[in-house]
């Protein structure tokens, strides 16, 4: 009998030294699945991070082929006798463009530019119904004496800094001004800076 407990004792031992061999193997797993977690996910975020610091660019710090004052010659050939009544200058769908809008007596029309290949992306046309036609003059931009866009984004950036990822030439009042749409940190700022003078006339955040 006392050899039978001895067997015994040695069977309890190996098997709990067995339990103790497989616990410790499936911590080192959970460790594993747990680092290899922490790494995929500083690897996502780290993708996350590259990604959207390409996104980011400063339209104050870029030079295009195609100018601002070629996508409004380009226009006003395209469509002569017409009035000038918006130009910007944005990223859309991964490429800079210029659009440029504006009417004469009875129809209305845009002209959008590829600002590197200085092609022609769209020329459109409709004609202004009535209601339309009595808010055109109220809309014709004032081109004579312009400042460029350039010192409008120094004129804007001076008063907001951060990164300008868009502009507008557009109607204020009785005044024509640049709206100057700035990125800085978390937040969107427009800064309106009067298109003859240069003057800061207006700061909209968001």
């Amino acid at each position: 009998m006392k050899k039978s407990k001895k067997n015994w004792g040695l069977i309890l031992v190996l098997m709990l030294g067995a339990f103790a061999l497989v616990g410790c193997s499936n911590d080192t797993d959970d460790y594993d699945d747990d680092n290899n977690t922490s790494q995929s996910s500083s690897t996502d975020s780290s993708s996350s991070d590259s990604s959207s610091k390409s996104n980011v660019y400063d339209l104050k710090t870029m030079d295009f082929d195609f100018t601002l004052e070629n996508a409004i010659d380009q226009f006003t050939q395209a469509h002569n006798g017409a009035n000038i009544t918006s130009v910007s200058l944005e990223k859309e769908n991964g490429k800079f463009v210029y659009s440029v809008d504006g009417v004469d007596d009875n129809n209305e029309y845009e002209m959008v530019f590829d600002a590197d290949t200085k092609e022609t992306l769209q020329d459109t046309q409709d004609t202004l119904d009535a209601e339309d036609k009595a808010e055109v003059q109220s809309e014709i931009l004032n081109l004579d004496d312009l400042i460029s866009a350039k010192d409008a984004m120094d004129k804007a950036t001076a008063q907001e800094s951060g990164e300008v990822l868009s502009y507008d030439i557009d109607r204020f009042g009785d005044n024509t001004v640049y709206d100057v749409s700035i990125k800085k940190g978390f937040d969107d700022v427009e800064v309106s800076v009067n298109a003859q003078t240069g003057e800061v006339v207006g700061v909209d955040r968001d």
